[in-house]
């Protein structure tokens, strides 16, 4: 937020600070785009909820979550073993100092949050890695193109 205010050619941005579980919008955007946030929410039934209430009429909200395989192990360090269970965690990023809470969910878990909060999934992707990483991350490439490291979800607003 401060470097929008820092920023001129930002003059024009609203930026809002508010809690997922209670948005200050109602049928007011096109996309809602959440890029690797929604597995550190806890309650998502509620969220996405508020997001659908955001959106516009066939709206469309898009996220990315580490894909919950690699989270559960520990970016395939472990063994898989709780797959479906949701549980909490703690992700402490080295350059943060921080602990941030995670949540492990499964797949099912993200689809039942979107049909009962009103959305219709129109896409579930599992991205491989591109060629032309091969060369510049050999070791990650390898392991990525044998299992997913993020999740995609692409939902739509259910206007039924």
């Amino acid at each position: 937020m401060k470097l929008s205010k820092e920023n001129p050619r930002l003059d024009s941005v609203v930026i809002k600070n508010s809690s997922i579980y209670h948005l200050p919008f109602r049928n007011k955007f096109d996309i809602c785009i959440a890029n690797r946030v929604v597995d550190h929410i806890k309650d998502i039934d509620t969220a996405f909820k508020e997001i659908n209430k955001a959106l516009k009429h066939r709206g469309v909200f898009v996220f990315v979550i580490a894909h919950p395989l690699k989270a559960l192990s520990k970016g395939y360090r472990q063994k898989i073993d709780g797959y479906l269970s949701e549980k909490k965690d703690f992700f402490s990023p080295s350059s943060m100092g921080v602990k941030i809470p995670f949540y492990y969910r499964s797949i099912s878990r993200y689809a039942e949050a979107a049909s009962r909060a009103g959305f219709v999934i129109e896409e579930i992707a599992e991205p491989r890695p591109v060629k032309k990483a091969k060369k510049l991350f050999p070791k990650k490439y390898d392991l990525f193109s044998r299992n997913p490291e993020v999740l995609a979800m692409r939902l739509r607003k259910d206007t039924r």
